[in-house]
């Protein structure tokens, strides 16, 4: 380790910004130092194996050489993806020396592949995971299934705003060209004023960078803007110190837990912006100063720029927006951190009512906005903000949330047989009335959703129409059959021969389902009381034919158990002698079929009955 560091002091003394791809980092070290460098790939874990050995307590001393291993290790572990960026100067302090050595990861996809590989099956979610299209290309996989959802809210509890000018009708914008104007700047001060005016408790402002923070807020110090935001709320100020930022976020929520309200001057790619909520009353609105892009002028954004280019095809462009955007959507979504939170969302930049830069926005932020709210001034951004607030300080309805972003037991469970009878449609492909093609689900969702009525409103087998009445009892004799009571062990198989909608084995997974939980029998009771009605309907919508191998639908109609009858087939000779029936014109359901051969279906004792004498 001490040649290597060596070359890295000499490597290091460059007149000119330089890079170099790892190969060729370790092709030039092993031929000065006349070594090879293979074995730099266990740097890392020799180094800590050295130090467990020797049992040093004081790690910290040994930093800088571990640092060292590091790179090293790094660099003889990949030796495509990453790039060596040498640079003698700080590019915003030319005049100072300062030399830097950056190992650049430039390829993505070397983070997740080992998931790819150890998992089959790998869900990537996140709110601010927009656009979708862009991160096969730049994690390099192909997914199965990709999907984005809207917010399932029982009220608007988010506000996206977009000031796009000020009083004076200048343009805001953070933009190369403009982002010194004091003109732009003072107006940003009024908003901020006039926000922390308006909106009680937290507050957070994000800014593109460190630097530009400092400029404006140097000036609005100069202003008198900072004071006017003092009168309304006490002011602090995110800095690269880690120690001092968190004392500054443990003060920023006392101020907020005791009433006296705070705001929170952060920056948009910092540790709050990526680590921090501001739930419920500690971020009540954020405010985005400006579209957060990286520093073009950074040469290892250029060299990832450049590999990206080369290798996924993504324009430079296309990868600097989706890259803004995706530090904005994760900066206002620290406000909204549950479904009973609420907040607003001010984007202060004119860019961001272009549609496309909106279309990048996360989708449940674009189902929020409104066009009237995208061309805002500061005044009217506060009065909008104020109309709100005052609308989400009101009682919330929680019966308004039941079957949107609240779902009770019988929901769950309609949506379980829903699911159940999808599958089973999809399975056996059976016809719904002579040929016509139905869905089971959806004939169950209606059933289902028209169970969960009042009593009164529930279909009931005794209904005086005889085809529902038949319907409604084979449904009974499905369910029964399907859900037996609990302590029956003799069931082997089905008591009824579900076709058309309702494929074999449906209602018995449902059963199952159902049955599971052993502690709930009162719910279980309650859902079987639903379910007979239930079934009926999607029974008689379909044109369900039910037949009990020992009853028919008469004797089900009339009261007859057939859950005790032992002569049950299975679903698969169920169908094939329902079928049989049919084609000799006979009706199925009031034939008496035969127990299969070796007993299948068959109770114990008939079982061994039928084994004695075939």
């Amino acid at each position: 380790m001490r040649h290597v560091v060596r070359f890295l002091k000499d490597r290091i003394k460059v007149a000119h910004v330089d890079s170099e791809t790892p190969a060729s980092f370790l092709h030039r070290m092993g031929t000065t130092l006349s070594v090879d460098p293979k074995p730099l790939r266990f740097a890392y874990s020799r180094l800590n194996s050295l130090l467990r050995t020797l049992e040093v307590t004081e790690v910290d001393e040994f930093a800088p050489i571990s640092l060292v291993a590091d790179f090293a290790t790094l660099l003889a572990t990949y030796p495509k993806g990453f790039m060596v960026v040498l640079e003698p100067f700080n590019s915003r302090t030319p005049h100072i020396p300062d030399p830097i050595m950056q190992l650049a990861c430039l390829d993505a996809s070397l983070a997740v592949r080992p998931v790819f590989q150890k998992f089959q099956s790998v869900i990537l979610t996140s709110g601010t995971l927009s656009p979708l299209d862009m991160y096969p290309k730049i994690l390099n996989f192909h997914p199965v299934v990709r999907a984005s959802f809207e917010m399932s809210l029982t009220r608007p509890c988010i506000l996206p705003l977009v000031v796009s000018r000020g009083r004076d009708q200048t343009p805001l914008s953070t933009k190369f060209e403009t982002r010194d104007d004091q003109n732009v700047m003072r107006n940003y001060g009024d908003l901020v004023v006039q926000m922390a005016s308006t909106v009680p408790d937290g507050m957070v402002v994000f800014f593109p960078s460190y630097s530009y923070m400092e400029t404006i807020i140097t000036a609005w110090h100069e202003w008198g803007v900072l004071e006017r935001v003092e009168a309304h709320k006490l002011l602090f100020i995110e800095t690269k110190d880690i120690v001092a930022t968190t004392l500054s976020l443990g003060s920023f929520r006392r101020a907020c837990d005791s009433g006296r309200g705070a705001v929170f001057f952060s920056i948009a790619r910092g540790k709050v912006a990526e680590g921090i909520d501001f739930d419920r009353h500690y971020g009540r609105a954020v405010v985005l100063v400006g579209v957060p892009f990286q520093y073009t002028l950074s040469h290892v954004l250029r060299a990832r720029l450049a590999f990206m280019r080369d290798h996924y095809h993504i324009r430079e462009q296309d990868f600097l927006t989706f890259d803004a955007l995706r530090n904005s959507a994760q900066c206002v979504g620290r406000v909204i951190r549950s479904k009973r939170d609420y907040g607003v969302m001010v984007f202060g930049d004119m860019r961001y009512a272009r549609q496309d830069k909106r279309t990048k926005l996360p989708l449940w932020v674009q189902q929020a906005m409104r066009p009237a709210h995208l061309a805002l001034t500061p005044e009217l951004a506060a009065s909008v903000t104020a109309r709100f607030l005052r609308e989400m300080a009101q009682p919330e309805d929680a019966e308004a949330a039941v079957g949107t972003s609240l779902l009770r037991l019988e929901h769950v469970k309609s949506l379980e047989a829903a699911r159940l009878a999808d599958e089973a449609t999809a399975e056996k492909g059976v016809a719904v009335g002579g040929g016509a093609a139905g869905s089971a689900a959806d004939a169950i969702r209606e059933a289902l959703a028209g169970g969960f009525a009042a009593e009164g409103d529930r279909a009931k087998p005794g209904s005086s129409d005889p085809e529902h009445a038949a319907a409604a009892a084979t449904a009974e004799a499905m369910a029964a059959v399907s859900y037996p009571p609990r302590g029956a062990a003799g069931a082997t198989g089905l008591g009824a021969t579900q076709q058309s909608v309702s494929a074999p084995g449906a209602f018995s997974g449902l059963g199952g389902f159902l049955d599971a939980d052993d502690e709930d029998d009162e719910d279980d009771a309650e859902w079987m009381h639903v379910l007979p009605a239930a079934a009926s309907s999607a029974a008689g919508t379909a044109g369900v034919a039910a037949v009990s191998a020992g009853a028919s639908a008469a004797d089900v109609a009339a009261g007859e158990d057939v859950e005790d009858d032992p002569g049950v087939l299975s679903d698969e000779e169920a169908l094939a002698a329902q079928a049989e029936a049919e084609a000799e014109g006979l009706e199925a359901s009031s034939r008496k079929r035969p127990a299969p051969e070796g007993g299948r279906g068959l109770s114990a004792p008939k079982r061994a009955k039928a084994a004695a004498d075939p």
